[in-house]
Formats: structure tokens, sequence, C-alpha cells
């Protein structure tokens, strides 16, 4: 289910992926983890190679598809002359180095010159990216950015989860605190004690796992399935 707040960003991705490089390109998604943006880019992706077979897609991170730019820089040229749709997750352009940064605008500014739609998604948008160089912040800006939010079932439920591993965790702390303490000198009263045989205490039950006590209180549920992206061969 759809939240009120994701609407617009979510009905603008389905007009892009039925209208791929005709509408906003590139699309920017950006928000939280856990926001849904990996399940927005493979519906995309899905939607748009379902009604187009021929469509020629890729969908990378950006940590490998920078791998496959310099190890196989020949593919990326072949990419430049047929492919329709990139799709670019988990895009933390912070690790890229200025050199590469201009190499992946170049490609991906080829790209939106023929029409080809590019997609990315990424935590924060564009402005807050650190290290992004000025022109590919201009480029990136050029297009469409879409805000996605946790939706407030997520938002509850990680709330809920992090009371509870707080809860679990100020309960045991004081037992295991007790546990680490010495005493810092023993009398013969204290030597004679220990010599005798203490008796045995009844084994003490496991404390409950605080995802266990989380999930006993409320079932988690996703905002939306895992959908498996259709690729398209490369040309011979």
């Amino acid at each position: 289910q759809i939240s009120e707040a994701n609407t617009f960003s979510v009905s603008m991705a389905e007009k892009i992926a039925r209208n791929p490089g005709e509408l906003y390109n590139p699309l920017c998604i950006y928000g939280p983890e856990n926001s849904g943006k990996t399940h927005i880019l493979h519906a995309i992706g899905d939607l748009s190679t379902s009604e187009d077979s021929d469509m020629m897609c890729e969908l990378h991170s950006l940590a490998s598809l920078v791998d496959v730019m310099q190890a196989n820089p020949a593919k990326v040229e072949e990419w430049l002359k047929y492919l329709r749709l990139l799709i670019l997750d988990d895009f933390e352009i912070s690790s890229v180095t200025p050199d590469l940064q201009l190499q992946l605008f170049n490609f991906l500014e080829g790209l939106v010159e023929r029409d080809a739609q590019v997609v990315i998604a990424s935590r924060e948008p564009p402005i807050r990216m650190n290290y992004l160089e000025k022109y590919f912040l201009r480029f990136l800006e050029g297009g469409l950015l879409a805000k996605l939010e946790l939706s407030s079932e997520v938002a509850e439920e990680q709330k809920e989860a992090a009371e509870a591993f707080a809860s679990v965790a100020r309960s045991t702390a004081p037992a295991a605190l007790k546990k680490a303490e010495k005493p810092a000198e023993k009398g013969a009263e204290e030597d004679a004690k220990e010599e005798q045989p203490e008796a045995e205490e009844p084994a003490a039950e496991p404390p409950e796992d605080f995802l266990d006590q989380f999930l006993d209180r409320k079932s988690t549920r996703l905002n939306s399935s895992h959908i498996p992206l259709a690729r398209m061969p490369s040309p011979a």
C-alpha cells in the first residue's frame, strides 16, 4: 500500500516507466532506508520491459557500474548505442573520484542526449551528496527529483523495535554489572563460606530476544513485494 506522502513520486515513476526518455530525464528518487526506493526501481524496469519487449535495460548499483566502466569500457560504449533504460541503485557518489565522476557524467549525459531514460536512487537529494561535482549536480537537478517518505507503519515498527531493544538492554545491564564486580578484600569468614559448596540454583530461563518481543506485539509488513527485473541481452 502506497502512503499518501509518496503518491506523487510513485505516480511520476509510473509515467516515466511507461514513457522512458520522453518526460523527465534523469529521474532521481531519494529517501531514507526502507522507504521503498529499490522496490520502485525494479517496478520501473519491469513495467518498461513488459510494455516493450525490445527494450534494452540495465540495473546496477553505482559501485557495480563504476567497476564495469573501469574493467570493460567497450561494454559502456556499446550501452551508449543501444541502451534505452539505465537504473542505478545506491547512488553513493562520495567514494567516486573526480576523474571517474567525469567519465560517469559523460556516459549518463550521452544516454540522456539520445533519449535513453536514466533513473537513480539515493538516500540524499543531489544538493546534499558529499563530493558531488557542480556540473553533475546541475545535470541531476535538471531532471525530476522525487522524494520518498517512510510510511507511518514502517516508522512505527522501527520505533517499537528500538524501544524493545532499549528495554532489554536496560534490564540485562544491572545483572552484567553485578557479575563483573569483584570484592576488594576477603575476610576469614568469607573464606570459610567459599569452602562450603553452595546449593545449586535452578537455571533461569534465557531472556526473550528483543525481536521476539517486538514481533509478538506487532507483525511486520512490507510496503511492496520485490519484483525481479527483466533484462534484455546485449546485441551481438
